[in-house]
Parts: C-alpha cells; sequence; structure tokens
C-alpha cells in the first residue's frame, strides 16, 4: 500500500521549490502536512482574514476552505496556484476542518431538502459560500465545495494514477463481500471501509457487460494504492434458474378480466449467457413474469432485500397485463396502490378504457385533459381505496405537494414505467422529465419512509431496448432510473412474421425534386401493388411537410381517396377521425410521422414502409413492429433506400440535439 504521509509530503516539497507558489489540498487533511496544524473555520470567518492570510503566506500549504475564503488574497499574492486533489473521491470529500457542532447541525438541515424542520438555523451565508452539499454519511461528514470559476494561475494535480490492470469479473455466489455502487453516498461508505481495512476481498456487484464504467476509474486508482493489500473485482450474480410456480389467483385474474384460460409464451434470451456474449433463446410465460413481480413486491413489503424489474417483450406480447395483473393481485390481496408513468394521454386514456371495458373499475387517469373537480374525485377515489391502479406523466411527479396529495396514506408497492426506452431517448432530447425520472422516484421513496413505508418495487417494460455497445439504453436506463439489481428478461428482438425488405437505388440524385420524385415513384409503386393485393399500409415519413407532398402527389395520380394522414399538428378530431378510417380500412393507406406509434391499436397492418428512417434503430424496430400482429399474418418491412436519405438523418439529429442557446434559455427560466 502507498504511504500517504510520505507521497503527499514529497509532491508538497517538491512544489514548495518555487516561492511564488502556494499549494491547495482539496481532499486531504492538512495534517499530513503538519500534525500541528488545525483548522478552525469559523474562527477564520469571525476574525480578520488579512491576519489569516499572513499566518497562511508563512506556511504556503493550505485547505481548499482556505483557499475559497481568502481567493482575494491568494491571487493577487501569488503565481501560481497548484491544488492537490485527492482524486479517488468524486464530488463528495470528508471534513478535515473544525466546525462549530450547532453549525455543522443547521448545514445538514439547510441541505436537507427533505427536512421541514422548523429549527432556526441562523444566517450560513458565509459556510454556503464555501459549500454546495453537506451530507453526514456513515458516521462521517462530508462536503462538496463550491468551484471557483478557473484562474489561470490553477493548476489542478490529481495525485493518484490508475492501475494497469484491468478489474476482473467473476460470479459471486454470495453477496457478503459485494457493494453495489448506485450512488455516491453508497461509494463513499465503500471506500470508508477500504481505508479503514474492514475489507480485502472485494465485489462490486454490476453488470458483466457494463458494470458501473462511472466508477471503474475509481477502482482502478484503489486498485493502485492498495496492491496486493485488497482484490477488487466486478462481480454478477447469475440468476440461476429455479421453478416458478404461477399462482392460481393470476390465473383467476386472467379468466375474470382478459377471458382467456393461459398465459402466453415468450421468446426471451437467457440474460446469463448473454454475459458471456452468447445468444440463446428461450420460452418465457407471461405468468413467470407476473409471478417474479409479485414476489418482489412481497419481500419489499414485508421490509426484506429485493429487486426491480426489467422486461422488454416485443410488440404484440402482453406487456400491459404483465403488470396490471401484478397490480389487481397486489391490491386484492394487501391493498397495495400501483403508478404507471406513462409517457401520452392518449396511451393512458386507453389503458384505463380498456381495463373498464374488461369490467375492471378500479384504474384512473390524472392528466392536463381532466378538470380540478374530476382530478379531486379521482384523489377521493384513491384515499377510499376505490383506485388502485393510476396512470400518470412523469410531469406530474414534478410537484412534490401534488404526488404527496395523490398517494396520500395509500402504500405505493409497484411502480411501472410503460414504454421505458423513451427515459434515454425523449428524456435527452424533448420530456427532461424522464431525464430525473430516477431523482422524482427518490423523492417518492423517501416520502414513503417519513410515513413508516417501506420502498416500493420499480418495473420497467418496453418493446426495444438496446444492450450493450456504445448506445447501451439498458445499463444507461437501469443507472437513470436508480433501479436496484434488477431482474432482467430481455425479448427476442427478431419477428418472423414480419420479412424485411430494403431495395437500393445506386444512382445518386443531387437535385432536390428529382430525389423527391424517385422516392416518390418507388411509394406508388409499393402501394398499386399492396391495393391491389387488399393490403393495409402504413408509410412513416421523417417530417410532415413531405407527408403534405407525397399526400398531393397520390392525389395527382388518382390514389386520394385511399390515403388519410396522422401527424402532430392535426386537431385532436382530425386524428381520431383518420385513425378511425385506417382502422376500419375506408382509407388503407396512412401516411404518418411518428406521432402515429405507442398506443396504437391496430393489428391487421400488412406493410411498413419508410421514405427515410425517422429516428435511431430502436425507433425503427419499434415502427416495424406494428405490422402482422394479428396471429398468422406475415407482415413486410419496406424500405427503398438512397444515399440522400442521410440528410434526412442527419436533419432530425439535430433536431433533438440540445444546443448551447437553448441551455442558456433554460439557466436563463430558472433564474
Amino acid at each position: 500500500m502507498i504511504n500517504l504521509k510520505d507521497l503527499i509530503s514529497e509532491i508538497i516539497q517538491s512544489y514548495l521549490k518555487d516561492d511564488e507558489t502556494i499549494i491547495v489540498l482539496k481532499g486531504f487533511s492538512i495534517k499530513l502536512y503538519d500534525n500541528n496544524i488545525t483548522i478552525d473555520i469559523d474562527d477564520i470567518l469571525k476574525n480578520d482574514k488579512l491576519k489569516y492570510f499572513n499566518l497562511i503566506n508563512e506556511r504556503r500549504v493550505i485547505t481548499y476552505e482556505e483557499y475559497l475564503i481568502l481567493y482575494s488574497f491568494i491571487i493577487y499574492k501569488f503565481k501560481k496556484i497548484t491544488i492537490l486533489e485527492n482524486n479517488i473521491y468524486i464530488n463528495y470529500f470528508p471534513l478535515y476542518v473544525d466546525i462549530p457542532e450547532y453549525i455543522k447541525k443547521s448545514l445538514l438541515i439547510n441541505f436537507d431538502e427533505d427536512n421541514e424542520s422548523d429549527e432556526e438555523i441562523g444566517n450560513l451565508s458565509d459556510y454556503i459560500a464555501i459549500y454546495s452539499n453537506f451530507k453526514y454519511i456513515n458516521g462521517k461528514y462530508y462536503v462538496v465545495y463550491n468551484n471557483i470559476i478557473s484562474d489561470e494561475k490553477e493548476e489542478k494535480y490529481p495525485v493518484f494514477t490508475k492501475a494497469d490492470t484491468k478489474i476482473e469479473k467473476e460470479v459471486v455466489t454470495s453477496l457478503d463481500k459485494c457493494y453495489k455502487l448506485d450512488t455516491e453516498e453508497s461509494y463513499v461508505t465503500f471506500l470508508d471501509d477500504i481505508i479503514e481495512g474492514k475489507v480485502k476481498d472485494i465485489h462490486i456487484l454490476g453488470d458483466w457487460h457494463n458494470a458501473y464504467n462511472s466508477y471503474l476509474d475509481k477502482l482502478q486508482i484503489l486498485k493502485n494504492i492498495y496492491e496486493s493489500d485488497i482484490d477488487i473485482k466486478i462481480g454478477y450474480v447469475k440468476d440461476r434458474e429455479r421453478p416458478v410456480t404461477v399462482r392460481k389467483e393470476y390465473y383467476e385474474i386472467l379468466k375474470k378480466y382478459w377471458g382467456k384460460d393461459a398465459f402466453r409464451k415468450i421468446k426471451m434470451y437467457d440474460i446469463d449467457r448473454l454475459y458471456i456474449k452468447e445468444k440463446v433463446v428461450k420460452s418465457v410465460s407471461q405468468g413467470e413474469i407476473i409471478e417474479r413481480i409479485v414476489e418482489e413486491v412481497e419481500k419489499c413489503y414485508r421490509g426484506e432485500n429485493y429487486r426491480d424489474i426489467f422486461v422488454t417483450a416485443p410488440t404484440g406480447s402482453g406487456k400491459s397485463a404483465m403488470f396490471q395483473i401484478p397490480a389487481i393481485y397486489l391490491a386484492e390481496k394487501y391493498e397495495l396502490f400501483t403508478i404507471v408513468i406513462s409517457p401520452l394521454i392518449g396511451l393512458m386514456n386507453d389503458q384505463v378504457y380498456n381495463l373498464d371495458k374488461k369490467n375492471y373499475k378500479y384504474a384512473r387517469t390524472i392528466n392536463s385533459d381532466i378538470s380540478p373537480i374530476k382530478r379531486q374525485e379521482i384523489m377521493n377515489e384513491i384515499a377510499d381505496k376505490k383506485c388502485h391502479i393510476l396512470y400518470l406523466s412523469p410531469e406530474s411527479l414534478l410537484s412534490k405537494s401534488d404526488l404527496e396529495q395523490i398517494i396520500g396514506d395509500r402504500q405505493l408497492g409497484l411502480l411501472v414505467i410503460d414504454e421505458a426506452h423513451i427515459v434515454t431517448t425523449w428524456g435527452k432530447q424533448f420530456r427532461p422529465d424522464y431525464w430525473y425520472l430516477g431523482d422524482h422516484l427518490d423523492r417518492i421513496k423517501k416520502y414513503q419512509r417519513k410515513n413508516g413505508k417501506p420502498n416500493f418495487v420499480i418495473a420497467t417494460f418496453t418493446a426495444t431496448a438496446i444492450y450493450g455497445g456504445m448506445e447501451d439504453m439498458y445499463d444507461e436506463t437501469i443507472q437513470s432510473l436508480k433501479m436496484l439489481d434488477p431482474i432482467t428478461y430481455l425479448g427476442y428482438v427478431k419477428r418472423n412474421d414480419i420479412k424485411i425488405n430494403i431495395e437500393k437505388s445506386e444512382v445518386t440524385i443531387t437535385q432536390k425534386d428529382e430525389y423527391e420524385l424517385n422516392k416518390f415513384d418507388k411509394l406508388i409503386e409499393k402501394m398499386n401493388k399492396s391495393l391491389t393485393l387488399g393490403q393495409k399500409m402504413l408509410i412513416y415519413f421523417p417530417t410532415i411537410a413531405l407527408i403534405n407532398r407525397f399526400y398531393e402527389y397520390c392525389i395527382v395520380n388518382n390514389l386520394g381517396k385511399y390515403i388519410t394522414k396522422y401527424h402532430g399538428r392535426l386537431t385532436p378530431y382530425e386524428k381520431r377521425e383518420n385513425y378511425t378510417k385506417f382502422k376500419e380500412n375506408k382509407t388503407p393507406v396512412m401516411l404518418a410521422t411518428k406521432a402515429f406509434g405507442m398506443g396504437i391499436d391496430i393489428d391487421d397492418i400488412d406493410i411498413i414502409a419508410h421514405f427515410a428512417p425517422t429516428g435511431n434503430v430502436c425507433d425503427y424496430v419499434q415502427e416495424i413492429g406494428r405490422a402482422a400482429r394479428k396471429l398468422e399474418m406475415i407482415g413486410e418491412a419496406y424500405y427503398n433506400f438512397m444515399r440522400n436519405d442521410f440528410k434526412h438523418i442527419n436533419k432530425l439529429h439535430g433536431l433533438s440535439t440540445v444546443k448551447e442557446y437553448q441551455l442558456i434559455n433554460v439557466i436563463k427560466k430558472s433564474i
């Protein structure tokens, strides 16, 4: 193990050779430099700062707190400021200076947004100028510093380097020596155990393919510091095969509300084999997934360790039933409440309507379309246990007071994120509340704990999520939602009932009109074939302008009576009317943007065509997955590719990129 005192002393002495340099210790105790020095922050703040500057002028090694307090003096006096940073930490650093206990207590209250204490905390402005957060973690105080806008005199020196050898990965059979680094607080606790020598053989619990990238650099540093003294490995627990008994109550619910006697079988990848890059497909019953969800909620309800659930399943595999049946069972047996986070009002309304049609009368939705009177009526029904499943948008979680009024005294057992792929896609692009959904969920957990109730299980459902690689949506979603070691079911993506037909035009056309007409003619040709065969066809376009131009082109070609369109600028009435025409085959061809997407309940679409791709791989898989949902149908995904199509892809990516001026405007609005 590296001798820290000797290392710091050696670095300090090398910098002190320059008389015009001052050294700042960030995350290190001043006692590593001189054991006789004690820094009393309250004393510095209450007395003449110039006097203290004269003192540090003599020793030229100071704490980060002193640097922040005496910054204006320091930059005037010294030509170079060297900051020695303890880079095993991320944002939270140990508190190594003396602060009065009553100030510490006040700072804890001040920075705890959930602390509603009426205690007088006094004026903390001088301390808040130093610290942007103050926490008590694992029996010690930790701080987050306010950073000074980087001065040209500053030179930051991360003290520790990473080990050359990679951290090994292996299966673990016991969780006794495992750490789950899902928050910085958990990482700080883990560090404490290492520094205090409490553990030697350590496993960081994570996924085989992409285990906690945000901490891997730190683990490499620790491996170098402690060399042979500790053994750090990335570990994962195999989700061992075990017989799952599907309770008879689930079959009773399935029969009562869905009118079916048996659960569907769904093709799933064997997750343990995926960890070692082997693609093996197995058959999993809806009933098994329902059982695993209920089991984890029951563990959570009893106050035991539990796991969240991550499910991807192909379109048409009955994802809604997989979380609605657990919600119904948990309400009947334990009076537990379920919230479903859904992205679109239309989706929420459809789900509630469909449950009502099945004669289940305990589902509701609160969204911007309902009146304040209706909202209050639903909240009363939740309190009176006449509502057990509530559909909400993520924006509805934003207001703490609204959320607490909605939940009231009910115990939340299950929280479902429907269409979970948009946590990372929409969240980054235009629905920031999906980006911060994990923080919103943390707030609900704190609310439950404050009221003496345990946590709840998070279950995510989507048709598509990229697993592994550069755009690892699976891992990013887990991290974003702060999910606990989720039991994972990854659905088999390939649809044998959809034939993918991609034609390639070798000719590159530079003129816009010629390019569009060529693409239009190819679609007209495909439409004529589909109309002759009596097939229903959905054509996706990247922009509304293209839809309108193609619509007019169809009219010129005497095809107007066969087509309708669907996009975001139509009125709700126009959308409903056009949707109905297409669904009932009155107009067998639909021209649409991706607005015609989630929640579209049409099972007899024969052909999904694309003028040009409308998004990423997940979007494309979602869109073509709307073909051939009816059993024994064979659908087709058609696309005529030209190199010019990339301009549409690039344009869409540009539109979804967050611009600098947008960030500036967001900051201005929040000030």
